[in-house]
């Protein structure tokens, strides 16, 4: 096939790294972008040279000749704009959260089913060279079978400017902003056990502050800034039991009145060994001696890798690393945390 041709949907932030990503791999041709905002949509058409531009998603599907789309829109409306490429016959590429809600992750996999192209959930954390290290060693068995697994990151003060914290645009604060980082990368490591029950509390503990001097992640659209509106959680726990035995405690915080974690902190304990993410090691016993190992790794640039992924799967038309139909499930996830910390309960999936 000759370059595959890539509609991008949405001119958020995060668009303009998959607009480099793109730009960095000889296969892709950026053909054109949409977006409901036109200021914004002039604004990066312009910086990348982009001439076609449309301001909804189904103007730019009808009139264009595309391959595969990236959308990199409101979390809200991920599962719609999907769904209107794929029942065009494209690839997709869907940034996260994959969706809101379980059930419109559910329409959004049967249909790319059903489609038979390339679905694809934008995991970056997946295709980092250290977590490649841990999954080969995992994927050998060389920590025999896991019985739990310890997942954190929180943050003393990271919580995002703009929309992130509205959640008629978001669909969710810190639990759906990083915590799906955090629970993918989790859940992916420890061979995608199906869930059973789930135990959560979801709080916002600190909210809306203005504390100095902080470098905070801010959305590319002027609003919400000011974070006026801050109605969702900022702080989520949960335990996970999984139907092969497996258990998991989960927690994520955009900030908290406590000490800070310096990136994604995973541990996975197995009965013949166990890894940790961070610091990246491995641990075992031999000959009744108890051995720590540090693992070596060259540091890779996620993101390009990931794109560079995606296009290698449209290309060959196989399923990515990151599948949507995986990314219902972490969806589900999410979904169950909350709605057990809405009922103060355990849950059962389904729910």
């Amino acid at each position: 096939m000759g370059k595959i041709r890539i509609g991008i949907i949405g001119t958020g932030t995060i668009s303009e790294s998959h607009i480099r990503a793109y730009r960095n791999n000889a296969k892709a041709d950026i053909v054109a972008i949409a977006d409901t905002n036109p200021d914004r949509l002039a604004e990066i058409s312009n910086r990348y040279n982009i001439t076609k531009t449309y301001n909804t998603a189904t103007e730019m599907l009808n009139n264009e000749k595309l391959d595969a789309v990236s959308v990199c829109s409101w979390p809200v409306n991920h599962v719609e704009l999907a769904l209107l490429a794929v029942e065009k016959g494209l690839n997709v590429l869907v940034e996260k959260p994959l969706g809101i809600n379980y059930a419109e992750t559910v329409k959004l996999t049967e249909a790319v089913a059903k489609n038979g192209k390339v679905g694809m959930v934008g995991m970056t954390h997946r295709y980092r060279n250290d977590v490649k290290v841990l999954k080969a060693l995992l994927d050998n068995g060389e920590v025999g079978k896991i019985n739990h697994v310890r997942a954190k990151l929180v943050s003393r003060r990271g919580s995002p400017l703009g929309f992130f914290t509205d959640m008629s645009k978001a669909g969710g604060g810190g639990l759906f902003d990083i915590g799906v980082h955090l629970l993918d990368l989790a859940w992916y490591l420890s061979g995608n056990p199906e869930p059973d029950t789930v135990s959560g509390h979801t709080v916002t503990g600190v909210g809306p502050y203005h504390t100095l001097t902080l470098n905070r992640w801010r959305s590319s659209h002027p609003y919400n800034q000011d974070q006026k509106i801050f109605d969702v959680d900022d702080f989520a726990g949960a335990f996970i039991r999984f139907k092969n035995g497996m258990s998991m405690t989960f927690e994520v915080a955009w900030a908290v009145n406590g000490p800070g974690d310096d990136g994604l902190n995973v541990d996975i304990f197995g009965q013949k060994g166990g890894v940790s993410l961070n610091p990246l090691a491995y641990y075992t016993e031999k000959q009744n001696v108890l051995m720590e190992s540090k693992l070596t790794y060259h540091n890779n640039d996620w993101f390009q890798d990931e794109i560079n992924h995606y296009l290698d799967c449209v290309e060959k038309q196989v399923e990515p690393i990151s599948p949507i139909r995986q990314g219902s499930t972490v969806v589900q996830m999410l979904e169950a945390i909350a709605a057990s910390s809405a009922k103060n309960r355990e849950v059962v999936l389904p729910l």
